[in-house]
């Protein structure tokens, strides 16, 4: 297996099973419990990440890792998160949990309601809580479908 080749530019470039290995590799060290279920391939310097994985955490991580790798032009996510039911009270107290845990939130008086999976804050919020009803920190913590935020 070679591990270069020479671009237009004359200077050395990674092949694209070099790469993948490079990819690979770097999942596994990065995350120990690396989906079974996710796939890696590389054309032309660009990543394809498929399969599924269990949280939106794991998703976003093994696009950034994909992407830091030396030789990575680009990474096409087409990895599907498929989370676990969870019954709606259980993520109404994990999402107040991870509110009052964060220093940015823990003092705003927001009400949380949770009704078949779709979460809706009530209250007066704060730039951070704004940001994560539009996706950061309780879709990224919980993975949610659906916030709304009011």
């Amino acid at each position: 297996m070679a591990f270069s080749r020479t671009g237009s530019n004359g200077k050395s470039e990674l092949t694209d099973s070099a790469i993948n290995a490079a990819v690979v590799s770097d999942l596994h060290f990065e995350m120990p419990a690396f989906p079974s279920l996710l796939h890696v391939s590389t054309q032309k310097g660009i990543v394809i990440l498929s399969g599924s994985v269990d949280n939106i955490l794991a998703k976003r991580r093994s696009v950034k890792i994909a992407e830091s790798v030396r030789g990575v032009f680009g990474v096409i996510d087409r990895i599907i998160v498929q989370s676990e039911h969870r019954p709606d009270e259980d993520i109404r107290k994990d999402i107040l949990t991870a509110l009052r845990n964060d220093p940015a939130t823990e003092f705003y008086k927001v009400s949380v309601s949770v009704k078949d999976a779709v979460v809706t804050f009530n209250g007066t919020i704060g730039p951070m809580v704004e940001t994560s009803c539009s996706g950061s920190l309780l879709a990224v913590v919980l993975s949610m479908p659906r916030l709304l935020c009011k």
